[in-house]
């Protein structure tokens, strides 16, 4: 299981009971979870103190952020060769580049095609709103 680091981006400590846990994380501090159960935390509710004039509190705002750097890198991993026409994931540029040309040929504009395109437009008068 992954673990993450857990921030509590607040200027106050945080602390909230989490599945039979006391958790405080003190300001601009962080602590390790493993991932799964980070999202969680930071996802439930906590419910923001009131003071006597029915002000929220600023000692009650849960600010987490989790830091996770492999998700990071595997997710752009996944997703560097996809097509975005029709969300075909290939296993490199090279198999990306040949699925475009076998598949989506017809779809491609030139530049001077797109020149054209950009022209006419411009020679229009803009419309009514």
């Amino acid at each position: 299981m992954a673990m993450v680091k857990v921030w509590n981006d607040n200027v106050h400590p945080f602390k909230q009971r989490f599945r039979d846990k006391h958790i405080e994380i003190g300001p601009k501090q962080c602590i390790e979870m493993e991932r799964e159960e980070a999202h969680l935390f930071k996802y439930e509710f906590s419910p923001i103190e009131r003071d006597a004039n029915n002000q929220p509190m600023p000692t009650s705002f849960k600010m987490i952020r989790i830091e996770d750097h492999e998700s990071l890198f595997t997710d752009a991993k996944k997703d560097e060769f996809g097509c975005i026409a029709c969300k075909y994931k290939a296993v490199s540029k090279k198999d990306l580049m040949t699925h475009l040309i076998d598949k989506h040929a017809d779809d491609l504009v030139t530049d001077d095609q797109a020149e054209a395109e950009l022209q006419k437009k411009r020679g229009r008068p803009a419309k009514a709103s």
